[in-house]
């Protein structure tokens, strides 16, 4: 699916936002969102949708795709609901894409490479992305302490979840397997589970 970034830049103008403050908003990495914007590739369609949605136009308004959409997004559909029951209702569905994606696209350099160390920031963006969206899901002010306990224990079954999955693939390197072992070690750290 090819996106137009001209017309979504000058919508996200009209709209009264910055880059940034967009991807904010509206839950993009600010990385990916400057790279589509820039031209360097195209989203997913379950991104091209999102920002078609975030920018209250069609996906057509914003996108020109020859396939049929209905069924393209009825399997993101799928995906997505699986991904959002296994981690506690945040939706991760993009970020699991774009590490997928990622990995794949690293192949492609060398691990000296500014471009492969710009794939591994992306791998890294996307985990904290997911870590902050399931955290974000799951706090609740106020809460009573017996809900608090239940909370942070699902905090640590999702990190113990992504560090399983991560370390079991056979298709990360070993760098990656480090770095997102790292990462959730520093999370568990800074929220003390």
């Amino acid at each position: 699916m090819k996106i137009y970034p001209d017309k979504i830049l000058n919508m996200i103008i009209q709209k009264g936002y910055t880059i940034n403050a967009f991807a904010t908003k509206f839950e993009f990495t600010q990385q990916s969102l400057s790279a589509w914007l820039k031209g360097e590739y195209n989203p997913k369609p379950a991104s091209v949708r999102r920002l078609a949605k975030a920018l209250d136009c069609e996906i057509t308004d914003i996108a020109e795709y020859s396939g049929n959409l209905e069924k393209v997004f009825d399997e993101i559909d799928a995906d997505r609901e699986k991904y959002n029951s296994m981690f506690f209702g945040a939706d991760i569905y993009d970020n699991v894409k774009d590490i997928e994606n990622q990995v794949e696209v690293k192949k492609e350099f060398s691990p000296s490479s500014p471009e492969y160390k710009e794939c591994n920031q992306r791998i890294t963006g996307n985990l904290m992305s997911m870590w902050q969206k399931a955290t974000k899901k799951l706090n609740v002010e106020d809460a009573p302490v017996s809900y608090i306990v239940a909370i942070e224990e699902a905090l640590f079954k999702y990190q113990a979840q992504i560090k399983d999955a991560v370390m079991d693939s056979d298709k990360l390197d070993a760098d990656v397997k480090i770095k997102v072992y790292n990462i959730i070690k520093d999370l568990s750290w800074k929220s003390n589970i």
